[in-house]
């Protein structure tokens, strides 16, 4: 959908689920348009009734006046609450497709910039895009045509005016060509430094403990200050250059007024017009003004909107990993087999070197596999390669014979449990921690899984058993607590092979002893990758 050539700033509001609220808020702005054309009609034949002394047509009028301006009210109420669903329902939709394409990104072009900066990126240019939407997108169609309509009602009241009028809509349409590039420029390179500023901000406070014990509070204070200087330069830029450009297209309407009001005079002084004319071609002037002011300052918006559907283009012609719905996976796929790993060669794109050069490594279906080494040896990169996070540039990983490039993605990953350095937990109850992802498990399966596991204390040493509460990142739970929820959340996925990334880094020595007999302890059947600093200090450990 989102590549679709539907998605553009002026069709999105009208494809198909949004097509009925757009069309209502049309003929609501329509029904505004009519109004606004035909009031100053009224208000001539009311000013005229007035200067001849017909007390009858005044009140008439008046009333006629009257419920002209309450239609014009409710319409424009309506058009208010449907351009507010109109916002919401945008928004939602662009987040979640967005979102979606995002996370089936490529793990070394994520890793590129940091998630961070694309979720600010992304939040920043859909809030640019939504709110031209909201305020600007569909009011374009009704500013045009309430000019067509405003040129029509003063066509029909004297012509000469819509031949003075002309010229100067000209003007202002090329004052808008002028200070089009510009502000899509500034727009732009605006974007970029909200996006690059927030993410910045977003790190240093995740990582707020670092910051005060290394007494960095003072030089990440600066650094956020000079972008926000850089930011501020830029938007002062863009400020001056919007004021210039409101100033500008305000005079030519203000010049052309002046001539229509002359001329006026000059008709009343010459007996050829009446003050309910000159009313009603102000009136009309300013009606075909209006709209042609409001296309110009529609401009600013238009190009910050244009910019960010541009970037978001950019993010959304990235090729995603191909993965299958979760109706097409297939059931019955299976990684119990003898992992091969011959000739492997991989280089990230950053580096200078490759990392890999002709690796070749044989686990036995069931092993339990300790890999150590030192930091930046490409540990955590091989299980990356098992996750098909990376390609490799030559060579092979084949499980049971079968290459695992041959697998299908999303099934393939879905027999692999992973536990890193810092497992992920949501706020909620124990249990939804240890079911995430996996719902079809009852709290027996979970207990007898715990009991197998030796983590039974879990759920002993809380009143509250699974329904015990998980705060953000499992803060009231221990590093060792931690580590086992996870374990058992992947033992209850029912996976084939495991794979740790120095899960037990943040524990203490007797700990990680502790940990490393529980991977020995895990079931026959699973196949355990293990990468570890030192040694495991056990007994029969496997070690590469």
């Amino acid at each position: 959908f989102m590549k679709a050539t539907q998605f553009t700033l002026f069709r999105m509001p009208f494809t198909a689920p949004y097509r009925r609220t757009s069309v209502a808020l049309l003929l609501a702005e329509v029904a505004i348009i009519i109004l606004h054309c035909l009031t100053p009609l009224c208000q001539r034949s009311l000013v005229d009734a007035a200067n001849a002394g017909l007390i009858r047509r005044c009140v008439e009028y008046a009333c006629l006046l009257g419920a002209m301006m309450l239609c014009s009210y409710g319409a424009g109420i309506l058009a208010q609450w449907k351009y507010g669903n109109l916002s919401i329902a945008l928004r939602q939709h662009l987040k979640s497709e967005v979102f979606r394409h995002l996370l089936q990104l490529p793990e070394d072009f994520l890793r590129s910039r940091g998630a961070g900066y694309f979720f600010n990126r992304v939040q920043n240019d859909i809030g640019h895009m939504v709110t031209f939407w909201a305020s600007r997108g569909i009011s374009l169609y009704v500013n045009f045509l309430e000019l067509l309509l405003g040129m029509a009602t003063l066509y029909f009241i004297d012509w000469r005016h819509v031949l003075l009028g002309i010229p100067f809509l000209c003007i202002q349409f090329l004052l808008c060509l002028a200070f089009r590039k510009r502000q899509y420029t500034y727009a732009g390179q605006m974007q970029e430094s909200v996006a690059t500023q927030r993410h910045l901000m977003q790190e240093y406070l995740e990582r707020h403990v670092a910051v005060k014990t290394h007494t960095a509070v003072q030089s990440a204070g600066e650094k956020i200050e000079k972008g926000l200087a850089d930011w501020g330069q830029l938007a002062r830029k863009r400020l001056r250059l919007d004021m210039l450009f409101r100033i500008c297209l305000q005079l030519p309407s203000w010049i052309c007024l002046a001539i229509v009001l002359f001329m006026g005079i000059y008709d009343i002084h010459n007996g050829q017009g009446t003050l309910g004319d000159v009313w009603a071609k102000l009136a009309l002037l300013r009606l075909l003004f209006t709209p042609a002011q409001a296309l110009g300052g529609s401009l600013s918006q238009l190009e910050e909107a244009r910019s960010a559907s541009e970037r978001l283009r950019e993010l959304l012609d990235v090729p995603v990993e191909t993965t299958e719905t979760e109706t097409d996976m297939p059931q019955s796929l299976s990684l119990k087999g003898d992992i091969h790993i011959q000739g492997l060669h991989f280089q990230h794109n950053t580096a200078e070197r490759e990392l890999f050069q002709g690796l070749d490594l044989h686990i036995p279906a069931g092993e339990r596999l300790f890999i150590t080494g030192p930091n930046g040896s490409g540990k955590s990169t091989l299980l990356s390669l098992f996750l098909r996070l990376y390609l490799p540039l030559q060579g092979s990983i084949t499980i049971g014979g079968k290459n695992i490039q041959e697998f299908p993605l999303g099934a393939y990953r879905r027999r692999i449990g992973y536990l890193g350095q810092h497992p992920e937990f949501i706020p909620g109850t124990l249990r939804d921690n240890l079911l995430f992802g996996n719902q079809t498990c009852d709290d027996a399966t979970i207990l007898e899984t715990m009991r197998r596991l030796g983590c039974q204390k879990l759920v002993e040493n809380r009143s509250a058993g699974l329904d015990a509460m998980v705060t953000e990142n499992a803060e009231n739970f221990s590093g060792g607590e931690r580590l086992r929820m996870a374990l058992v959340r992947e033992m209850l996925r029912d996976t084939d092979i495991l794979l740790f990334d120095e899960a037990a880094a943040h524990l203490d020595l007797e700990g990680r002893r502790e940990f490393y007999q529980l991977i020995q302890r895990l079931p026959a059947d699973r196949t355990v990758i293990a990468v570890i600093h030192g040694t495991p200090d056990i007994p029969d450990a496997k070690v590469f």
